[in-house]
């Protein structure tokens, strides 16, 4: 091992116990100055370890695993090896979408027809600024998702 690799893995233990002893509020701190610096670096390590290990570069203790995705060229040429087929329409407004479900199932009523419905969030809200009860009930329905991030 190296000198620097020493000095790394003694930096980053110290680090993870200082940070595991902070109260929330230190951590905050330190992480909106000194956090993403960390995130950044540790991603392009893992960039860096991937670009060598794909060249060829033999590295201790990693290994690539590799997801495939299929385009769909490949289920165009080879049609028996499809699992399952999906259709996805935007339609202008409901009567439009009834018609076209009405149109698949008479076509093939051994499908499975399943509704996904996407609330346009831009109106969603304008209406809950607007007030009244359609406002009310949007805001009741309207759930938060929390994701940390550093002020600028």
């Amino acid at each position: 091992m190296s000198e620097r690799y020493r000095a790394l893995v003694v930096e980053q233990e110290r680090l993870l116990a200082a940070m595991e002893a902070m109260e929330p509020a230190d951590l905050a701190a330190w992480y909106t100055s000194f956090g993403q610096k960390y995130e950044r670096g540790i991603r392009r390590a893992k960039e860096r370890l991937t670009e060598t290990m794909i060249a060829g570069g033999d590295l201790p203790g990693l290994t690539l695993e590799y997801s495939y995705e299929w385009p769909p060229e490949a289920a165009e040429e080879f049609p028996d090896l499809v699992r399952s087929l999906s259709i996805t329409a935007e339609v202008a407004d409901a009567g439009e979408f009834a018609r076209l479900v009405d149109l698949v199932v008479e076509q093939a009523p051994e499908a499975r027809v399943t509704t996904d419905r996407k609330l346009d969030g831009r109106r969603a809200n304008q209406v809950i600024l607007r007030g009244g009860q359609a406002g009310a009930r949007l805001q009741e329905l309207r759930a938060a998702r929390p994701r940390l991030k550093v002020k600028v």
